[in-house]
């Protein structure tokens, strides 16, 4: 987390309890991206991947941990996902017009509108640098299938607010499907594809990875249910934070019922406890 910034009750919380997690991969982090300080948007990027709870490389981790272990590295991989995430939230920024971004001002702002395009374009080459490193190609498919679906629900999401269009829960969850929780998915099913159990427990972790970034993006977006820019201001249904609070419970309850298939072992404990905590304060 970023030195100096306020952290909440949960931030707080959620770094003491995944400690050992965040520390690894900041250290891997920080290691591959020293070998790429030769770019001239080394500088840009490094300052737009900062901070950020790491959740999605931290489920990576955690789902590899629970099928006893890497059979390769698994640092480039988590290292992968979070930079196709900083590569999404360098996107928003621009479409959305943010003003600020973990305290800062957002790439497209500090550095200028073209440097902030070229330095998506430059995560992206090293993301699939990392990707070439695996002698199992799926590592590279499941990024690219990650990265379609999340372009894709941004683009509808996009069409739909700039209509105004108004959508059904059906429409409503597809979205958020494509935009967050394919990345979710990815993570937890990259973690255990790199694992000496794969076969055993991949669906399972990718399943349960699906439905917590579908409670996590619901629990997101009850905050700012009826702002104009937002997808849910155009959600038509009758009581609708119901509807939205009973749809995130349900894939909270989904995604627990997932970890229940696997041996339970102490990091399936932390991992029940992040899905709890990550939907109460979001």
């Amino acid at each position: 987390m970023i030195k100096g910034e306020e952290l909440s009750l949960y931030e707080k919380e959620y770094t003491k309890t995944y400690e050992r997690y965040i520390t690894a991969f900041e250290e891997a982090l920080n290691k591959v991206i020293e070998n790429y300080r030769d770019h001239e948007l080394f500088v840009d990027f490094k300052n737009c991947i900062r901070g950020g709870k790491r959740l999605r490389p931290i489920l990576l981790l955690m789902s590899n941990e629970v099928c006893g272990g890497g059979k390769e590295d698994i640092m480039p991989a988590a290292v992968a996902i979070e930079l196709l995430h900083t590569v999404s939230l360098i996107h928003d920024d621009i479409i959305d017009e943010e003003l600020n971004r973990r305290g800062r001002a957002p790439l497209y702002i500090s550095s200028g509108l073209k440097s902030a395009i070229l330095s998506a374009d430059y995560a992206f080459s090293i993301i699939l640098d990392l990707s070439s490193r695996y002698r199992d190609s799926e590592v590279a498919r499941v990024l690219a299938k990650a990265a379609s679906e999340m372009s894709s629900g941004e683009l509808k999401e996009l069409k739909i607010i700039e209509k105004r269009k108004a959508i059904s829960l059906k429409e409503y969850l597809e979205i958020i499907s494509l935009k967050t929780a394919s990345l979710f998915k990815a993570a937890t099913y990259l973690g255990a594809l790199l694992s000496r159990n794969a076969e055993k427990y991949a669906k399972e972790l990718e399943a349960f990875g699906y439905n917590l970034g579908m409670a996590y993006q619901i629990r997101d977006d009850l905050k700012d249910l009826d702002k104009e820019k937002e997808l849910t201001s155009l959600l038509n249904v009758d009581n609708k934070a119901k509807v939205l609070i009973d749809e995130m419970k349900k894939y909270i309850r989904q995604a627990l019922e997932k970890l229940d298939k696997i041996p339970q072992c102490p990091t399936i404990l932390l991992l029940k406890k992040l899905v709890t905590d990550l939907v109460a304060f979001i």
